[in-house]
């Protein structure tokens, strides 16, 4: 595809946001206003125009299907893209960087990096070992309180209590000790501390920094409101020279509960207003994926609850949304919407709940039952337009969106309490799914052995189902070293009670399927594991 051909599709600010040659540009891109094709066309007209190698362009935003969307369109327009352009999320980039860059701090390249998943199971298995139940509230209080030291860049060796200022704080941070010591031995990362190790390294190694800023020219990022701190420092570390153009819009950002900073954003906007030599400041306002009803409603939705007494960011009407695409049936007959917003100050409420004595899940449950009540005077005294009439709403017309899963079940409750007929849509993810974890342990497993969670899914899996107490008496075998690997216990264990069948016939098949993998391809490996451990059936 020729540039001529992809640049006619845009409209004037994106052409501008696209061709800009400012060094440093920040664009305002309100929901819907074509960010995605802009930033993919951004690097198409790099590449093509201005023939920046693709190797000297990293690429940024926060999810991989987003990532691989972006490529996929850079090379539809450049294909020799393909193979050396750089576009990843915050934290596969920060993987890659430390899988070529992490021996400088004395971790192997080949380290393991533990999920969520991972790191909750860990966790579980160290209060266990305390005399916990697997299920106890500890075990998020522990995970919570790990989240905010990485976030904040604090190792337990940097934390020092004296008095606790709530309930469990020197005991978070024990268990933040022990999983740290568990981690080095087993040389793993978990998914905070990617970023965390980029930075250390960036920041204490002047040479690895100078490559690293040397091998990109221009930087991309995407989602730019989402950012926190530690996300900045990289980026402005490797940015000393190179040409930087950020994408994001404060209305959308999400992750404020994971030390997102949109005023990181909006200070860079700032900026570049009042003085335009730092940088071109491009604001993208026109949405053309809703309806103009859809934009008025959540232009109403901001300007009644987009101030610094509720999440901390004022509305700016300079970048008030507007509709770019018509709809001719409506314009005929427009009536404005305005919307219904409801405001609860969280202490009051959490306060009421306490004097009530009531729980969180009965203010789910009333939260609910108000919605249903809505509805059902949504469908007898509030008629919708459809077309060029007013007419009754069907049940269909209706949708209630849940930040989580969780509160769903006292939707659906309540909403048939009330007759009314609801259709709970919610999927587990493929790769979340009991069959796919558990063939992807069990290699982790035949790869290295000593990968403790991994191990620890495959026995409790269907193939050996292995009980929390056959777990337990692994781990405990030498009370002294409870820190050597599940699998060393594992053989240990075999050796001095030979007669427990179950337990013999693990390694029995681990041992047998670590041989076998020397030889067999990968998906005859697989097929094999499904099929002839009785996994399958």
């Amino acid at each position: 595809m020729q540039y001529e051909e992809f640049v006619s599709s845009l409209n004037e600010r994106q052409l501008e946001a696209v061709e800009t040659s400012s060094q440093y540009v920040r664009i305002i891109a309100g929901a819907g206003s074509g960010k995605t094709r802009v930033l993919t066309y951004r690097i198409s007209y790099l590449l093509s125009q201005m023939n920046v190698k693709p190797w000297k362009v990293l690429a940024i935003t926060f999810t991989n299907k987003v990532a691989n969307e972006m490529k996929n369109r850079v090379v539809k327009i450049v294909p020799e893209a393909q193979k050396d352009l750089t576009i990843k999320t915050f934290h596969s980039f920060a993987a890659m960087f430390l899988r070529k860059e992490i021996p400088a701090i004395n971790y192997p390249s080949n380290f393991t990096i533990l999920d969520e998943e991972d790191q909750t199971k860990l966790i579980k298995d160290i209060v266990f070992e305390r005399g916990y139940r697997r299920t106890d509230p500890i075990v998020r209080q522990v995970l919570n309180y790990i989240g905010r030291a990485k976030l904040h860049e604090q190792y337990p060796d940097d934390i020092h209590i004296q008095f606790e200022k709530y309930e469990n704080e020197k005991l978070c941070l024990q268990i933040y000790e022990e999983y740290e010591e568990y981690k080095a031995k087993q040389f793993s990362l978990d998914f905070d501390e990617l970023l965390l190790r980029t930075n250390q390294i960036l920041s204490s190694f002047p040479a690895i920094r100078a490559k690293w800023q040397e091998k990109y020219d221009h930087i991309l990022i995407d989602e730019f409101q989402d950012t926190n701190d530690l996300q900045e420092l990289i980026f402005t570390s490797l940015c000393l020279d190179g040409r930087f153009f950020a994408v994001g819009d404060v209305k959308q950002s999400i992750y404020a509960f994971r030390q997102a900073k949109p005023r990181i954003f909006n200070e860079k906007m700032a900026d570049y207003r009042e003085d335009p030599n730092k940088g071109d400041c491009i604001i993208l306002d026109k949405n053309f994926r809703s309806r103009r009803e859809i934009i008025d409603f959540i232009n109403g939705i901001f300007y009644r609850i987009m101030r610094e007494d509720i999440g901390r960011i004022s509305y700016d009407p300079e970048v008030f949304l507007n509709y770019g695409a018509s709809y001719p049936s409506y314009e005929k007959d427009r009536h404005a919407f305005m919307p219904e917003v409801m405001i609860v100050d969280k202490k009051e409420a959490d306060a009421y709940l306490k004097n009530e004595n009531l729980t969180q899940l009965d203010a789910l449950s009333f939260e609910a039952r108000l919605v249903a009540e809505k509805i059902k005077d949504i469908m007898e005294n509030q008629p919708i337009s459809k077309g060029d009439d007013f007419v009754k709403p069907n049940y269909s017309d209706i949708a209630i969106l849940l930040r989580t899963n969780k509160p769903a079940v006292y939707f659906e409750k309540e909403l048939l309490e009330n007759n009314i007929p609801v259709c709970v849509a919610s999927s587990e993810g493929y790769f979340n799914r009991l069959e796919i974890t558990t063939i992807v342990s069990f290699l982790n497993v035949i790869s290295n052995p000593n990968r403790d969670i991994d191990l620890a899914a495959v026995l409790h899996s269907p193939i050996f189902d292995f009980s929390n107490d056959d777990l337990a008496r692994l781990r405990m075998q030498n009370v002294d070293k409870k820190r050597d690997s599940l699998f060393f216990n594992l053989k240990e264990y075999v050796e001095k009670n030979p007669d427990d069948t179950k337990i013999a016939y693990a390694l029995l098949k681990i041992n047998e399927y670590r041989a076998k993998a020397k030889d067999t391809a990968i998906n005859v490996l697989i097929e094999d594991i499904i099929f002839n451990t009785g996994f399958y059936n």
